[in-house]
């Protein structure tokens, strides 16, 4: 049995973003003990972190093809972020956010999308597949 993935109707789920995070990556990660799979999974881990503890901190519902775009498109994941940075950059959700940005900045200062997708693009494609499940079921 798989743990439950969140509806394909925008919802906010309850949980920490952690938590939320890590289910997720339970019910995505079928490589666990693989180095290169584990470095992926920690990366995926933190991105989804941080894009969700900016969606809580916004109040803003969400489904997997929202993380999934999210997590692999530059400009909307850059949206999300001046959202978050005008509403209060100190907040936990924008700070953690902008942290995360800051790894996929190029020289000239814009978000990589092609490094995004690279390191995100795996389960960002679970999640786009997944629209189907029920959340519960």
């Amino acid at each position: 049995m798989q743990p439950d993935v969140p509806s394909p109707i925008p919802t906010r789920p309850a949980g920490t973003p952690k938590q939320i995070a890590d289910q997720l990556m339970a019910w995505a990660d079928s490589h666990a003990g693989n180095p290169g799979a584990d470095y992926y999974a920690n990366e995926n881990r933190y991105a989804l972190e941080a894009i969700i503890g900016a969606l809580q901190f916004l109040d803003v519902p969400y489904d997997n093809p929202a993380l999934a775009l999210l997590l692999t498109d530059a400009s909307a994941l850059q949206a999300l972020l001046d959202e978050a940075w005008q509403k209060d950059p100190e907040e936990k959700g924008a700070h953690v956010l902008h942290s995360f940005c800051g790894n996929y900045r190029g020289k000239n200062g814009v978000i990589d999308e092609r490094e995004l997708r690279g390191i995100h693009g795996g389960l960002a494609a679970r999640l786009i597949l997944s629209v189907d499940r029920e959340f519960g079921k």
